[in-house]
């Protein structure tokens, strides 16, 4: 049995540390436990808002009713609301019943909070600062614009308006 020298477990680990981490496809999990694709709720003709949330963010709190209301009234529009939760496996319950205390009905996805990171890096080129955030994605999926902290829906359907007439 040959032991590798201890340059070479150096050079290995340096290699493994500065290597490229594969950034997040948008791959997410729903909460019961299947994978679905962030891009597979927008696309098609129809803008996409998420709104990345955790349930003890007092923000989202206060916003999540507002979301509510405008899936409802965005029924036969181009708009599509998705919810991303950075509470991970560890406090999936209490995701839950944030979900259950707003009574959302637009889609709700859960993710590790590293991974959320990852796939907002890779959308916004730019670090992930807190919840909520919103991403904002044209109709042929491309990001259009991004916000950190409190968006308004109204503000997000004028943005929307405005965009759409271009």
């Amino acid at each position: 049995m040959k032991f590798l020298s201890r340059n070479q477990l150096i050079f290995i680990l340096l290699v493994i540390l500065t290597a490229p981490v594969a950034a997040n496809e948008g791959v997410f999990q729903d909460f019961q436990g299947n994978d679905r694709r962030i891009d597979s709720f927008g696309g098609n003709g129809n803008w996409l808002v998420m709104m990345i949330w955790a349930h003890d963010c007092r923000v989202c709190d206060q916003e999540a009713g507002s979301y509510e209301v405008f899936h409802h009234n965005m029924g036969n529009k181009n708009i599509r609301i998705l919810g991303l939760s950075i509470d991970g496996e560890s406090n999936k319950q209490k995701a839950v019943n944030f979900i259950k205390r707003h009574d959302l009905t637009f889609p709700n996805l859960i993710g590790e909070l590293p991974e959320v990171m990852d796939y907002y890096r890779s959308k916004t080129k730019s670090m992930f600062v807190g919840t909520p955030s919103f991403l904002l994605f044209d109709p042929s999926g491309e990001i259009k614009a991004v916000q950190v902290g409190p968006a308004s829906p109204e503000a997000v359907e004028k943005f929307i308006a405005k965009s759409s007439k271009k």
